[in-house]
């Protein structure tokens, strides 16, 4: 290097690979300064974790740290296995990786169809609850009760369905009389 120049002539040369300013070796495939490529030692196995297509002398090969889970979108994806091992796992519903949980009918996870059931038993029925409490009944069916329905006076009837004007309540001396409202 001319440390006074101040134009590029085309006369700069580098370094080869033993350091020779201009010299001509070059690094062969096995790394080998001016070598030719019949010395590379490496794994030669195929199957192999470390296999080098490059070697042309049996070197040491190692089956276990690349065997894992090869797909990307599974949850214990091996960033560095190359072989796949059928070990993929996916996220349950719970988010555990690998769990069993499932969504039921009802869209609840490891639930058991219950969240959903009708009042005949069916998941994600229509059936209800008429007020005579048959399921799917239209309200026909309950024998009319008569009686007081008011909650507030002292003879109410829980048991009664229709309101028959009977219902009393208690005035300032304690006996019961007929309801004003």
């Amino acid at each position: 290097m001319n440390v006074e120049a101040t134009v590029n002539d085309g006369s700069c040369l580098e370094d080869d690979c033993n350091g020779l300013c201009g010299g001509s070796a070059v690094l062969d495939d096995c790394a080998v300064c001016d070598g030719d490529n019949s010395s590379c030692t490496g794994c030669m196995d195929f199957g192999a974790c470390n296999y080098d297509s490059t070697a042309t002398e049996a070197g040491d090969c190692d089956f276990d740290t690349c065997v894992g889970c090869t797909d990307e979108l599974a949850c214990n994806y091996n960033d560095d296995a190359t072989i796949g091992d059928d070990s993929c796992l996916e996220d349950d519903c719970n988010g555990l990786c690998g769990g069993d949980a499932v969504l039921d009918d009802c869209d609840v996870c490891g639930g058991d169809n219950t969240a959903c059931l009708d009042c005949a038993g069916v998941v994600n029925g229509t059936s209800i609850l008429d007020d005579c409490g048959v399921c799917g009944g239209d309200g026909s069916s309950c024998a009319e009760v008569p009686g007081c329905t008011e909650e507030l006076a002292c003879n109410y009837n829980v048991e009664a369905t229709v309101n028959d004007g009977s219902c009393l309540e208690n005035d300032c001396n304690g006996y019961a009389v007929e309801m004003l409202y």
